[in-house]
Formats: C-alpha cells, sequence, structure tokens
C-alpha cells in the first residue's frame, strides 16, 4: 500500500493550466473535488467544454472503430502507438477542423451504405415478390376486361383451379404450395360462373402497381438497377479504404483530446476567482518534496502545502 499525503496548491489562474499540465504529466497527483459549501461559488464551470469533448470524442472512437475495419493497423486501438512527431501533434491542434471534417465524411458514408443497403434490401424483395410472374409474357396494363372478354392474374389455391370451367383460358404461371399463379380471361357471358369459382378458391389479384412493360423487362430493370447500387457499394469501401489512411492521425487525436479533456475535468474540480485557484488532492508520500519542487520551479509564487491526512 503507498503511503499518502494531503496536497493543496495556491497559484495564479494565469498558471493554472500549465501546473495542471505538469502533474499530469508526473502521473502521481490525483486531483479532489473541493466539497465545502461555503467555497461552492467558486468552482471551476468549464463543463460546457468537458460535453463538447466527451461528444466529439465518442464520435471520434466511432469513426476510429470503423476505419479500423479498412486499415489493418498493428498498434491497438488508442494505444501504443508511435510516439508523434512535434510537428505532427501541431498540425493536428491547429486544424481541428479539419480532423472534424474526416469525422462528417465517415458519417456520411455511413448514412449513404445505409440507404445503399436499404436500397439492395427493398429491390431484393420487390424481385422475389415479381419472380412468380415470370413466364407472363405480355404488358400488365393489357390484362384488363373489355366489353366481351374478363381478364384476371392472381393466385388461387389448387381445388379452386381444378373447379374451373374448360370454357376458360387458363395459363399456370407457377405453383407455390397450395397456391396456383395464373391468368384467366372468358367471355362475359360466363362472368357469374367464373367469380363463384374464384371466391371459392380464395382468388387474390395480382399487385404490379403502376409497373411498365412484361414482368421480365421489370425484373431486367431490378437486375440493373441491383448491378448500379453494388457498383455505388464497392465505390464506397474505395473511399472508406481511402479515408482510413488517416486513422494513425486520428488516434493521436484521440490521445491528445483525451489529455485536454482530463486537464479541463481536473479544472472543474478546483475552486477559485478571476485572479487564483485553489486545489487539493493526494500524492505519494515519497514523491511529495519532487512534486513541489516542479510546481514552485514552474510558478514561483504558488503555495503548496503537503500534510497528513486527518485520521
Amino acid at each position: 500500500i503507498v503511503e499518502m499525503k494531503r496536497i493543496e496548491l495556491l497559484a495564479m489562474r494565469q498558471d493554472q493550466r500549465k501546473l495542471l499540465k505538469a502533474m499530469q504529466k508526473m502521473g502521481c497527483v490525483e486531483v479532489s473535488p473541493i466539497k465545502d459549501e461555503a467555497l461552492k461559488a467558486y468552482q471551476g464551470k468549464d463543463s460546457a467544454r468537458l460535453q463538447q469533448l466527451d461528444s466529439l470524442m465518442e464520435r471520434l472512437r466511432w469513426t476510429i472503430g470503423q476505419l479500423s475495419q479498412y486499415n489493418k493497423q498493428k498498434a491497438p486501438f488508442m494505444g501504443n502507438l508511435p510516439d508523434a512527431e512535434p510537428q505532427e501533434i501541431a498540425y493536428i491542434q491547429s486544424h481541428e477542423a479539419e480532423m472534424i471534417a474526416i469525422i462528417d465524411k465517415a458519417e456520411g458514408l455511413e448514412k449513404t451504405g445505409g440507404d445503399l443497403k436499404g436500397q439492395l434490401a427493398r429491390l431484393q424483395v420487390a424481385q422475389e415478390q415479381l419472380l412468380p410472374w415470370q413466364k407472363l409474357d405480355i404488358p400488365v396494363k393489357e390484362i384488363h376486361a373489355s366489353r366481351d372478354v374478363l381478364q384476371f392474374v392472381g393466385t388461387m389455391n389448387k381445388a379452386g383451379v381444378k373447379a374451373l370451367s374448360e370454357q376458360l383460358y387458363v395459363q399456370v404461371l407457377g405453383e407455390e404450395r397450395d397456391n396456383v399463379y395464373l391468368w384467366l380471361a372468358a367471355h362475359v357471358s360466363l362472368k357469374q360462373e367464373l367469380t363463384a369459382v374464384m371466391k371459392s378458391g380464395n382468388f387474390a389479384p395480382a399487385q404490379f402497381g403502376d409497373m411498365q412493360g412484361t414482368v421480365q423487362q421489370q425484373l431486367d430493370a431490378y437486375e440493373n438497377k441491383r448491378a448500379e447500387l453494388q457498383g455505388a457499394s464497392e465505390a464506397l469501401v474505395t473511399e472508406w479504404k481511402t479515408l482510413s489512411e488517416q486513422l494513425t492521425r486520428l488516434k493521436i487525436w484521440f490521445d491528445l483530446l483525451q489529455i485536454e479533456r482530463d486537464q479541463a475535468d481536473a479544472a472543474q474540480r478546483t475552486i477559485g476567482t478571476g485572479a487564483a485557484f485553489l486545489m487539493r488532492g493526494w500524492v505519494p508520500t515519497s514523491l511529495a518534496d519532487k512534486v513541489t519542487e516542479e510546481l514552485k520551479k514552474l510558478s514561483p509564487t504558488c503555495a503548496v502545502e503537503v500534510y497528513a491526512p486527518e485520521e
């Protein structure tokens, strides 16, 4: 068990950022929230930036996860990355809008991909619904009643089909379990008989909507559309792979944002005024003198007190 002592730091507000950064770098000071009710009005209020960072980091984490599927880097997610060059860090920090644009681009690609998947799924359903009618080789708009002839396209159970009169024209287009897909035509004089048989056979009319041409022509159009959508999906993969070239830079940016978030969180645990701030926390007893020395070096006017906690 590491022996710990309390530490209090009182310093000028202008030195707050560099002092918190130094303690973060030393990694041995745990900043504690100050709960004194009398000091509550002086509590740090940088919650808006914390929320902004949390939201941004969540989006960035998702983006990195997506891009990792297209760029198989050996370095594990958010860790053990090669040391970033100072100029690379400076570039990232000064081009946050460009980094956010990469996230926006990834989110746009994801939306486009979702749209393409939805279109392909709907297309597949439409094809499957139309396939049983593939042998219907006349334009569907021509299948309608005239003055002398009745025409119907739909499904009927097998018992109903057997009851159909030989005076009717019947073309069986296909079967599926007890259902028969068929095209019926009859003289108008047989309307009453045909209506009765259709009712007893649970006849259900085909639904072609506003389809033009023959069923085969529509199926060909669907196949062309499928090829177009698959081409767009392949192009989308290429865009993902191109965007994944930014993966290392995005991981470095995530680490930088994590550092900033930790600093903002620590700052929120402090209290202060426009001119000064007070921080309380814990430090290992063995490192207390070194921490005090480093803080004094960075801010000669600061006051550091290290003491044993009350039993």
